[in-house]
């Protein structure tokens, strides 16, 4: 069957102009403009006719092993719910041929800005970079590693937002990979890492020298290793170190060409050990006026009781989940009273910061040091951020300057029944404001009752786990039966 169906249908209220000659779609999907095609099959333009939205479709029409790979970047892609990586909507077969529905991005790849040599200042580049890093960050914390992270595989958006793209050759971290054995590597040649070439066990350091090419080439427009000859240009990754790019971009900082240095170390124990490493000294880094890079994006102190409120956040982590229609409600609640598009209910772990109810928004966690959240729980009461941009803590935070740009945030601690801090019901806004005393009120009202909900989840799983137990243990005789009714309790008698 052929990919594209034609079929007459009525024009909507509300559909885009349609493409010339009879209507061709994919599924439901309405099709616009073919937007690109090679080897693998076609990428289209489409229109979602219940959301009325554009989406991307991309095709598979290869054989049973590409599919595999189809279907793997499905599903890992679509587990992926971050501002910083491209949200795939929907899985599908037309006839025998998969495809993907995924979100439509604007702009262009950054192959293209680095082809025609785009004029571009370190803050502008850091900032590329701190996008693409904080994809990989969520990505790798999620237990994905992306493998093939090159400037065509990122998208620059009109709004300057950044978005990693093709989870191709994406692996499960730790998992046997079922599509590629020993001594076979992927990803694309000029950027793999040595370990990649090698056929050797990689981990997220593959990611984080991929990473360091890619910073290499948007500095100086040139990738570090280059040869027409692909047996050389795989020698050369393995064996030779590139030019210092200090001396291909004189101006660099020189804080920015050490890291791009570190990222590309031949041995993997010598980079950065995490994805999140590398953002914090990135967003660290000063530029050409000695200032940091993000001075704005400033990490929440840690309270003094960090271990025992983290051990309160763990005894509260499952009745979040247990009590996830209740929280909703009460989200949608303050968005409403608060008059704002979004809203939260969050708790701050270790290193990131987890939704368990949300509004307005597909996030599903962000790193804790950019979370306004961590800096809400060090207080008592409602912390309100009026304009987050002209605020010194947040102006640089990514939060702001990128998806979902926040410029208003209120949020009231969820405080445990001892006294610790676990997390935030909150509201945010894309426009600074300020909230009324009675919206304050209602906001602090409405944390108690999620605070209370989240209790009641975690009497109720202890209960259950308590009587799980006793039963077991009554089946196995080694508890005494409860006395049946109307049995007087023996009276024991202490030992002098």
């Amino acid at each position: 069957m052929d990919l594209l169906r034609r079929k007459d249908r009525e024009k909507a209220p509300g559909d885009p102009p349609a493409p010339p000659g009879p209507d061709a779609t994919i599924g439901k999907y309405r099709i616009l403009e073919r937007i690109g095609s090679g080897g693998f099959g076609t990428v289209f333009k489409a229109w979602d006719p219940d959301i009325k939205r554009p989406v991307a479709i991309k095709s598979c029409l290869l054989g049973k092993e590409f599919q595999a790979r189809f279907f793997q970047e499905a599903e890992l892609a679509g587990r992926l719910q971050h501002p910083n990586i491209t949200t795939v909507y929907e899985f599908g077969m037309e006839g025998e041929t998969p495809y993907i529905v995924q979100e439509f991005l604007s702009g262009e790849d950054l192959s293209q800005l680095i082809l025609r040599r785009e004029p571009l200042d370190v803050l502008a580049r850091v900032k590329i970079l701190l996008g693409i890093s904080l994809g990989l960050e969520y990505a790798h914390r999620s237990g994905v590693m992306h493998r093939d992270i090159k400037p065509a595989n990122v998208r620059i958006l009109e709004n300057k937002s950044v978005k990693i793209m093709d989870f191709g050759v994406a692996k499960v971290i730790g998992a046997p990979s079922v599509l590629t054995g020993t001594g076979v590597a992927v990803g694309s040649s000029a950027y793999m890492s040595p370990e990649q070439i090698c056929g050797d066990p990689v981990d997220v350091r593959t990611d984080i020298f991929s990473f360091g090419v890619l910073a290499y080439e948007l500095f100086s427009y040139r990738k570090p290793f280059e040869n027409e000859n692909l047996f050389r240009l795989l020698e050369m990754i393995v064996k030779e170190d590139p030019e210092p790019i200090a001396k291909r971009v004189p101006d660099i900082p020189e804080a920015i060409a050490a890291l791009i240095g570190r990222a590309m170390h031949k041995d993997p124990a010598e980079r950065f050990p995490t994805m999140r490493d590398l953002r914090a000294a990135l967003a660290s880094a000063p530029h050409g006026d000695a200032v940091p890079a993000l001075t704005g994006a400033v990490a929440a102190a840690v309270p003094d009781s960090e271990t025992q409120r983290l051990a309160a956040v763990h005894r509260y982590s499952a009745a979040g989940a247990a009590s996830a229609r209740e929280l909703d409600d009460l989200a949608r609640l303050a968005s409403r009273f608060c008059g704002t598009p979004l809203a939260l209910v969050s708790s701050i772990e270790r290193e990131r910061q987890a939704f368990h109810a949300r509004v307005g928004t597909s996030l599903s966690e962000t790193p804790r040091d950019v979370a306004f959240c961590a800096h809400a729980i060090l207080g008592a009461d409602v912390m309100e951020v009026p304009d987050a941009a002209a605020d010194a803590r947040f102006a640089g935070n990514p939060l702001v300057t990128d998806e979902p740009h926040v410029r208003f945030y209120a949020g009231a601690p969820l405080v445990t029944p001892d006294g610790y801090a676990i997390g935030t019901l909150c509201v945010l806004d894309r426009r600074p404001r300020e909230l009324t005393e009675e919206q304050k009120d209602g906001l602090r009202i409405l944390a108690r009752q999620v605070m209370a909900q989240l209790e009641l989840a975690r009497r109720r799983r202890v209960d259950e786990e308590t009587s799980g137990e006793r039963l077991l243990l009554e089946v196995a005789g080694l508890s005494e039966p409860p006395p049946e009714p109307g049995t007087p309790l023996p009276i024991r008698v202490r030992d002098e």
